[in-house]
């Protein structure tokens, strides 16, 4: 009698690994992780524009201050430049994010998620919206959307 190894899986899946299923818990701890890190995004959104608007400022006084000089004041503008680009990096990252979490929790039945969560995403979204680093004249929500 030969001993034959037989497998009955799926063809390309990997050992251990199982597919999503509809839990609601296990989708709510999922939603709450992807609304954390939006927070985050948040949060370092902020400390790198508030960053970026003091160097405007100070780039501002150098340029057209009492003792104003345009070649530092040129400089400085430089500098500004490129922590409004690092504030824009970070927009760029929460909306990618934003689209893989609508595209994950998109079609999920959004009830079965917590509330806190909701209204989490719902005030980052809204504070990217509002924030003067809406990128060329366009809102987060159009960029994401549209």
């Amino acid at each position: 009698m030969e001993e034959v190894l037989k497998h009955y899986g799926v063809l390309g899946m990997k050992w251990g690994v199982h597919r999503y299923r509809n839990d609601p818990d296990k989708l709510r701890k999922h939603y709450n992780k992807a609304s954390n890190k939006l927070f985050k995004y948040n949060k370092k959104y902020w400390k790198k524009q508030l960053k970026a608007d003091k160097k405007f400022a100070k780039a501002e006084r150098k340029l057209n201050g009492l003792f104003g000089n345009p070649k530092k004041g040129e400089i400085a503008f430089r500098k500004a430049e490129k922590a409004q680009y690092r504030a824009n990096k970070i927009i760029y990252r929460g909306e990618k994010w934003y689209k893989a979490m609508d595209k994950n929790f998109g079609t999920k039945y959004i009830k079965s998620v917590d509330p806190d969560a909701i209204e989490l995403g719902k005030y980052f979204t809204e504070r990217l919206q509002s924030s003067n680093a809406a990128l060329y004249g366009k809102s987060f929500y159009n960029r994401v959307n549209g």
